[in-house]
Formats: structure tokens, sequence, C-alpha cells
């Protein structure tokens, strides 16, 4: 590099730079200097990745078009599906197994990408992002259709509300994701079938009083465990603005990565 140009540190063989630096004002080595630089939550690999100078295209290729992927796409294409069968047709029926189906194929692309070893940024925020618009989308159009209690739907949805803006004040301070519970996890895939159930309550089959009573004994307790998951996401959610308060008063971040 020419006289004078410093850069924080070296990984991977690329320079790094803090995002806000400007080209050709790299960073001085200097203690006071790396406290004004932005706290960049994401660990060094990712680090790299993202603002690293030489990522090549097929890389970025690799990112989008896997299996995986592919199939959260899916599952967000038969959303408007969803909603047609259940106003268009008036068919609680088809309407009830398609929710059953894209909750029971919630693990699929988390499966595919760890088998096909195909997991990657932009996959590990598609699919939850994913599963929320689904959840959103089926329990607003069956409080629109009567397909559903008007308490228990609104204290589902009061919840992912909450955990969806959540993330987003985390992700606008570039403090990441937070990792998946498995209370939270069991409790929104309950929730999953708890609604399709529901849908089969209502629809013209033998029976159908039977199906509401098992949506109740499935959805109540679902209910419950997803908002003590709710519960541990705000925990961990503290936690990371704690670290991060400390981490920009001078404290080193690299034991969060």
């Amino acid at each position: 590099m020419a006289g004078g140009e410093r850069v924080d540190r070296q990984e991977h063989g690329a320079a790094l730079v803090a995002p806000d630096e400007v080209t050709r004002q790299l960073a001085v080595q200097d203690p006071c200097e790396e406290r004004r630089h932005r706290v960049l939550p994401l660990c060094s690999q990712s680090w790299t990745a993202r603002y690293s100078p030489a990522v090549a295209p097929e890389s970025l290729r690799q990112q989008i078009w896997t299996i995986p992927n592919l199939v959260t796409v899916l599952r967000l294409g038969c959303i408007p599906i969803f909603c047609w069968l259940l106003f268009g047709l008036e068919s609680r029926l088809a309407a009830g197994i398609l929710l059953g189906a894209l909750g029971a194929s919630d693990f699929v692309d988390g499966y595919l990408a760890r088998r096909l070893d195909q997991a990657t940024e932009l996959g590990a925020i598609l699919d939850p992002v994913t599963d929320r618009f689904m959840f959103f989308a089926a329990v607003i159009s069956m409080l629109v259709s009567g397909d559903v209690a008007l308490w228990f739907g609104i204290i589902a949805l009061v919840r992912e509300f909450g955990l969806s803006t959540g993330t987003l004040v985390l992700a606008s301070r570039r403090l990441g994701w937070l990792g998946v519970n498995a209370w939270g996890k069991a409790g929104s895939f309950g929730l999953m079938f708890a609604f399709p159930l529901f849908l089969l309550g209502q629809a013209d089959i033998p029976g159908s009083g039977g199906w509401t009573i098992a949506g109740w004994v499935w959805g109540i307790p679902s209910l419950a465990i997803a908002w003590y998951g709710a519960y541990l996401y705000v925990l961990a959610g503290r936690r990371a603005l704690a670290r991060s308060s400390e981490t920009g008063s001078g404290a080193s971040p690299a034991g969060d990565c």
C-alpha cells in the first residue's frame, strides 16, 4: 500500500475498513481513532464478504440461486393462492390443507440448506421473513373471514408484530439477527397447525366440529409457548443492546462474534 495509508486490520488477504471510512482516507491504527468507528457486530468472515472490494459475481449468484432459497420463494408464492382459496373459492377445506402444508414445510428449506451445504446469509434472512409474512397473511385473512376467534388471532398477531419490530430495531443498529430459540420455534410451529385446524372446523365436511376442538387443544398451549419464546427473545435483545452500549463506550466487540 502507498505510504501513509494504514488499515484497521488484515483478514484473508483483504484490507478491511469500516464502511463509513472515506475512500483513500483509511483508518490510522490508534485506540482513540478506533473508538470513533461504527461498531460492526458481524463476525470476521461475514464482514469480509460484505465489505471486501473483491467479491466475485459467481459468489453473489451462489448466495441467491440455491435450492433452499427456491423452496422459500415457492412457499412465499403460495400465500396469494391461499387467499384465493379462502376468499375466491370460499373453500375452507382447500385453504386449510394448503396452510397446513406450508406450516409443515417450514423446516424443509433449513434442512436442505444443511444437507446440501447451501446455507447462505440471504437464506438466513429470507426464511424468517417469509415465515412471518405468511403468518400475518394467514391470520389476518382468517380474522377477516371470521374463521378464527378475534381474541386468539389478535394475541397471536401482537406477538409476531412485537418480534418483527424488535428485529428491525436490532438490524437498524447493526446488531444482526437474534438466533432462534427452541420455545419460540415450537410455539410458532404449533400455531401454524392450529390455524389450519380452525379452518377445517369451518369447512363443510362431516365432523368439522371435531377439528375446531382439536384447534383449541393444539392452539392454546402453542400460543402460551410462543409467548414464552417471545419473552426469551426480549431478554436476548436487551443483552444485545447492552453489549452494544458497552462497546460504544470503548469495549471490544470481538467477544460478540
